[in-house]
């Protein structure tokens, strides 16, 4: 990363910049004009190379827990030059906790919430990021229509931010979707970079009607997020669609990369959702993407947070791996519809205490060897055994056969001590 260059800071704390990589500080909460947020982004833009925008909103404008609200009233700024949005800069005020970033000991809490007209044309997008150069937004409560838009190959980075939850992480306000990955955007990371620095301190907590949506793109990255349920990791808050794949994009990744560093907080969280996660493809396209080692139906806990469907494959796509994941508690744990496939490497899930585990329903051939359905003796329904059901109602296929005949190691989190449908929480503690 560039370094920062040198500012110069007037009276009123409003940096200007001089030098490529300047800092532009936000100091009210007004929708524009000098210190606002609205400037910044203008400034930042019309200054070469990568800026900072941090905040430092007076103690007058904020609220008794510490959280300064801004409300946009007019079209926002579009980002096209390279810049850290970066909302943890705000100033402690009143009762907010001294962490804005989730820590092992305390869930995130946001000093700076960005408000516009949940309707209105106007409030379409709050930042709506063009660069092709990497940018960063984080540390903010976002919220009404589409607070995020990444619409740019830029290899940006969403973290440590709440999608249509409250800055306190603790209720859901109106959004239509969190962050949409769309245009030529590619490349992207939503939550956890998994390289071992802060890692925990990057997680989003996402309530929107849509948490992610992405459309037509490939190699994006989502990983390590709360969604549908809040900042404490427990909370029902509830999604429609938690993440929403579709129009032939491939090769992005839900979940860890399983490459031994910081797997377990690469997972996301899905609960409360109508459909976890959806990828919605096309005919020959839609390839490629993985679903890896992510927890649907439960919470932090290890409690249920049941969604109607964990994971649903729709209208083609072949190869989508589906590998290690918790999938339980919902009423359909994987849909298959249309000519959808699972690859051969989709293995080592548990799919365990749904109503239904597997409905295919499509006519592709599907390969989902090697998993655990919460019994030795496999799955029920179309299977042999008395664990999950698999129900084939389409033409297609469903290869389970063989099965895994015992808990795989990241499942034994629900192995010692915490019976299958048991409701009671697990006893330990998940960051």
């Amino acid at each position: 990363m560039r370094s920062l260059g040198v500012a110069v800071v007037m009276s009123i704390a409003w940096s200007v910049a001089v030098v490529n990589g300047a800092t532009f500080t936000v100091t009210s909460t007004a929708d524009s004009g000098v210190g606002t947020l609205r400037q910044a982004i203008i400034d930042a833009n019309d200054n070469p190379g990568e800026d900072r925008i941090e905040f430092a909103n007076p103690e007058g404008e904020c609220s008794a827990a510490g959280v300064c609200t801004i409300d946009l009233l007019t079209a926002p700024e579009a980002i096209d030059e390279a810049v850290v949005v970066d909302g943890t800069t705000q100033p402690r005020y009143g009762t907010a906790p001294a962490n804005v970033c989730a820590t092992a000991s305390a869930p995130s809490y946001m000093r700076v919430e960005i408000l516009g007209d949940p309707e209105g044309f106007f409030s379409l997008y709050t930042f709506l990021i063009v660069s092709e150069d990497p940018s960063t937004i984080r540390g903010l409560a976002l919220s009404r229509k589409y607070p995020i838009a990444l619409y740019s190959s830029g290899a940006h980075r969403v973290e440590c931010t709440h999608l249509g939850v409250s800055a306190d992480g603790s209720s859901k306000v109106s959004t239509s979707t969190g962050i949409s990955i769309g245009q030529s955007g590619q490349g992207a990371i939503v939550g956890v970079d998994g390289d071992g620095v802060d890692d925990l301190a990057e997680r989003n907590v996402i309530a929107a009607s849509t948490g992610v949506y992405i459309n037509g793109n490939w190699n994006n990255v989502v990983a390590g997020n709360y969604v549908g349920l809040g900042a404490d990791g427990v909370t029902s808050l509830g999604s429609a669609l938690g993440v929403y794949i579709r129009q032939g994009s491939r090769d992005n990744l839900i979940g860890t990369n399983e490459d031994g560093l910081s797997d377990d907080l690469e997972r996301n969280l899905i609960g409360n959702c109508s459909t976890g996660i959806n990828i919605d493809s096309v005919a020959g396209g839609g390839d490629g993407n993985l679903v890896v080692g992510n927890w649907l139906g439960v919470d932090a806990n290890g409690v249920m947070a049941p969604n109607n469907t964990a994971i649903r494959l729709s209208n083609g796509g072949i190869d989508h791996e589906i590998r290690d994941n918790q999938i339980r508690w919902s009423t359909v744990g994987i849909q298959i519809d249309g000519d959808s496939a699972m690859g051969a490497l989709s293995t080592g899930n548990c799919v365990e205490d749904n109503v239904d585990g597997v409905i295919h329903d499509g006519t592709g051939a599907a390969t989902f060897e090697n998993n655990w359905w919460g019994s030795a003796d496999g799955p029920s329904g179309d299977g042999p055994g008395s664990g999950d059901t698999v129900a084939v109602t389409g033409t297609g296929s469903l290869d389970f056969d063989p099965w895994l005949t015992s808990v795989p190691s990241h499942c034994e989190i629900f192995s010692d001590g915490f019976e299958s449908g048991d409701t009671d929480a697990w006893s330990g503690a998940i960051p």
